[in-house]
């Protein structure tokens, strides 16, 4: 036996109690477990899927607006690109362009200078040609040389002063000067200048010089010709004291004397004028000098029409003067009538003249002289003038005078 107490030895002869079992769920149990448990859930997963709806949104906006930016940056980036490539392009053309300029004017510059020592050397050979002719004893090239220049002279002299006089004497110089080398070949030469001289003393030779010293004093007499008003008054004043100057001498004391005085006073009272046409209206002082100084212009106008040998512009000068003193003065003065007949006259004078062409012996003398010397630059001249000379035959009125200096 055992010391094991009495409470533990009944304990164990009692039978074990049994548990209770876990009750099995039924099908209604779930259902109403699944119906108790569902609202909770699907409010859950519902504010979670709104929750990325709104994030996923968010974030696609932030994206959109991420792209937006950079594709502004990448057009900013573009145009800034472009406007650096054009202004590079810019900078690029201008700089070709100078360069150009630079190369095409160096270009010139050394052609220009080219021709330059061309022509220097043409004219050093044609000097040592001359020079050398001139040392050889011969005569002609010198008497040429003068002859040329003396045609020469007289071609400026017709063709830019219409000095005829003056044109005529060096053409008889030239042809003395020729006649003393008695060359037959220069026949020709001297034949045409016999022509052109005959031309020469065959036109008329108007007064140029007289007229426009004509026309310079009328100038000077503008300020005589009467006005209507206080001129007219004064011109019938001087009319009366000359009358009583012509009645009175010798007559003083005469009783005559003082009948002639009251009735010069009482004429000096009232004027009366008869005229043909209509009343002159009276100018002001300011308009009558005005009238004056611009019909004194207008015959200075006429006057250097005259010089330029320019025959319409110095007849409607004188035209319009005639109309202004006709218009403004008084027509019956003995000065205003002297002035009219002066214009007439001088507007009715021919101041034009055809001038001969007298650049054929110039030619010949040009060619003739180039060859003689040999001188290439003198010779390529007188061809070429002659030239011209030859294709103006058929239109006379074209022909050029012939003024520029031998080579």
């Amino acid at each position: 036996m055992t010391d094991k107490p009495l409470k533990d030895d009944l304990l164990d002869d009692l039978p074990a109690p049994s548990m209770p079992a876990d009750p099995v769920p039924s099908d209604a149990d779930e259902a109403n477990k699944a119906t108790s448990s569902g609202p909770g859930i699907g409010l859950w997963l519902s504010g979670i899927a709104l929750i990325l709806s709104v994030g996923l949104m968010a974030g696609g906006l932030w994206l959109w607006s991420q792209y937006q930016d950079l594709l502004k940056q990448q057009e900013a980036v573009a145009a800034r690109s472009g406007e650096g490539l054009r202004v590079l392009h810019e900078n690029i053309d201008g700089l070709t362009s100078r360069i150009d300029q630079q190369v095409l004017s160096e270009v010139e510059a050394i052609r220009s200078e080219q021709k330059a020592m061309d022509a220097t050397q043409v004219r050093l050979r044609d000097s040592f040609n001359e020079v050398r002719s001139l040392t050889t004893g011969d005569r002609k090239p010198l008497v040429l040389a003068e002859t040329e220049y003396l045609l020469k002279l007289a071609n400026e002299r017709l063709t830019f002063m219409f000095d005829a006089e003056t044109a005529i004497t060096a053409l008889r110089s030239a042809d003395a000067g020729l006649a003393a080398l008695d060359d037959p070949a220069l026949i020709d030469i001297r034949s045409a200048l016999a022509h052109e001289i005959g031309a020469l003393q065959a036109l008329p030779h108007p007064d140029i010089s007289g007229m426009a010293v004509r026309i310079a004093d009328l100038g000077k007499r503008v300020d005589s010709l009467p006005l209507p008003g206080r001129d007219a008054l004064r011109g019938a004043e001087r009319r009366t004291d000359n009358d009583e100057a012509s009645t009175g001498t010798g007559h003083d004391r005469d009783w005559r004397e003082a009948a002639n005085k009251v009735w010069s006073d009482l004429r000096k009272l009232v004027v009366v004028r008869h005229q043909s046409r209509d009343q002159h209206e009276i100018l002001s002082p300011r308009e009558s000098y005005f009238l004056r100084e611009n019909l004194r212009l207008k015959l200075e106008s006429a006057r250097l029409s005259l010089l330029q040998r320019e025959p319409e512009a110095y007849r409607d000068d004188l035209s319009t003067a005639r109309a202004w003193i006709d218009r403004y003065f008084l027509a019956d003065s003995v000065e205003v009538a002297q002035m009219l007949y002066a214009i007439d006259d001088l507007a009715t004078a021919e101041i034009k003249v055809q001038r001969p062409d007298i650049g054929g012996s110039l030619r010949q003398v040009r060619l003739l002289r180039a060859r003689l010397i040999g001188t290439e630059a003198g010779l390529a001249k007188a061809q070429e003038d002659r030239n011209k000379a030859a294709a103006a035959t058929e239109h006379p009125a074209s022909i050029p005078p012939v003024m520029e200096p031998a080579q």
